[in-house]
């Protein structure tokens, strides 16, 4: 190795320790990704609501044979209005707040889980019902 290659190394591992570093946060910035995150998951929570029962519903109507379009577009209206929520929140978190990456792909990992992948993982267990005999009676 060579020392201008050597240098080129340090150099190159400076760099990456300060892009490190500056993903650090100061404690004000920490209160600030806490508040952030629960914000993040209280409104998570309320579009996973409204997305489990629209969920339930269709499931629900299937078993009855009946149409489920106008319960799939509210569904679709609710994925795309958490979409555009998580677009919002996303702006203000990196422009308005100034929060580093890694944490903001944090906060919305979190919310696309809860809202879009954790319900498709909802289980419907059919329950044999019990017959009586009539000839016991």
């Amino acid at each position: 190795m060579t020392e201008a290659q050597a240098i080129q190394m340090q150099e190159e591992t400076n760099r990456i320790v300060n892009e490190i570093e500056s993903q650090k946060l100061d404690n004000q910035e920490i209160s600030t990704f806490i508040y952030a995150f629960f914000i993040v998951v209280a409104i998570s929570m309320v579009f996973e609501g409204f997305v489990k029962s629209y969920r339930e519903s269709i499931h629900d109507k299937k078993k009855e044979n009946k149409t489920v379009s106008t319960e799939r577009k509210k569904l679709l209206i609710i994925y795309f209005a958490h979409i555009l929520l998580t677009i919002i929140m996303w702006a203000i978190c990196k422009f308005a707040i100034g929060l580093p990456t890694p944490y903001l792909g944090f906060l919305i990992g979190v919310t696309v889980y809860m809202v879009e992948i954790a319900p498709l993982f909802t289980v419907y267990i059919k329950l044999k019902k019990e017959v009586k005999d009539d000839s016991s009676q």
